[in-house]
Parts: structure tokens; sequence; C-alpha cells
């Protein structure tokens, strides 16, 4: 039970502290609006459900290659971008008709 407990706190930590969002920063940079469109919606979304906290956690251990791959071919990032673009998308709209 211990051990659960510290993988748990462990997975909330890093996600209330941890600032990369890997994917994001590579497409649009660190501090694009849009990066940080990203990062808000896991602070204030995704970590505070169990299944967005093992997202987090599998995010962080998966993106730094994709990335990598990403940035020798073409294809993967032109897929990321379509996808990503398309998150923030919605995040926008969805952001737009909560503020109504």
């Amino acid at each position: 039970m211990q051990l659960g407990v510290s993988g748990h706190e462990r997975i909330n930590k890093m996600a209330t502290q941890d600032k990369r969002c890997f994917i994001a920063s590579h497409l649009y940079g660190v501090e694009d609006p849009r990066t940080t469109l990203l990062r808000r919606y896991r602070d204030d979304v995704l970590k505070k459900t169990g299944s967005g906290k093992v997202f987090i956690a599998v995010y962080y251990k998966m993106s730094p290659g994709l990335v990598a791959v990403a940035k020798k071919m073409s294809m993967v990032d032109m897929a990321f971008r379509i996808i990503v673009d398309y998150l923030v998308r919605c995040l926008v709209e969805k952001m737009d008709r909560d503020n109504v």
C-alpha cells in the first residue's frame, strides 16, 4: 500500500511542478500562447483526475522520443502539428463557450 501511495505522490508532484510540454514546445516554442494553453489544460484539468495523471506520466515517458522522431521525419512532424492544432482549436472553442 505504501508503494502505491508514494507512486501517487510522485505523479502528483510531477504534474504540478513540471513545466514540460515536449510536443507543443517542439511545434510552437516554449513560450508560445498555444503551448501555455496546453500547459494550463494539463494543470487545471488533467492533473485533477486519476486518468489525467496517468496520461501525463505516460506522455512524459514517450514524448521526448516522439519529438526526436518528429525532428527526423517530416511526416511525423506534420501529423503532430495537425493533431495538436486540432486540440488547441478545441480548447479555444471550449474556453469561448464557457466564457459566454
